[in-house]
């Protein structure tokens, strides 16, 4: 009886920590890779529409290409469900655990108000990170 109780109360943690499913309508965002340059500068336009505060974000994966490091953020919320690949350009204290661990036990934790500011030229679009108030995991 104690494991099964235990097993019941195991997989409630796990689902009720996991962020919720969604889909996007968008072509351009369901169609190209999120790490390309068409889909960041869709979703730029996208998120330009939206108040970003009543979005969601968490933190997809953490990657480095040559000495810049990037947060993979899944943002949902008001129709939206994609991916933003955010540089981190300034390591504060609330990100340096992911910093450090290059995202490994920070994978689907959510990121309580991030900020971050978008760049756009004709080359490129680009999301930085600014802050954030909490990571819950």
């Amino acid at each position: 009886m104690k494991f099964k109780l235990l097993f019941i109360l195991l997989f409630t943690m796990l689902i009720s920590c996991d962020k919720p499913n969604c889909n996007s309508s968008n072509p351009i965002l369901n169609n190209n890779e999120y790490t390309s340059e068409i889909y960041q500068y869709e979703l730029a336009k996208v998120l330009s529409k939206s108040n970003l505060e009543d979005l969601n974000f968490w933190l997809k994966s953490y990657s480095e290409k040559g000495t810049d490091k990037y947060l993979n953020v899944s943002v949902q919320g008001n129709n939206i469900c994609t991916v933003a690949v955010i540089k981190i350009n300034n390591i504060d204290s609330k990100i340096k655990g992911i910093v450090d661990s290059k995202g490994v036990g920070y994978r689907g934790a959510k990121l309580e108000n991030l900020k971050f500011l978008t760049l756009s030229d004709k080359k490129s679009t680009r999301f930085i990170y600014i802050s954030l108030d909490a990571i819950i995991d």
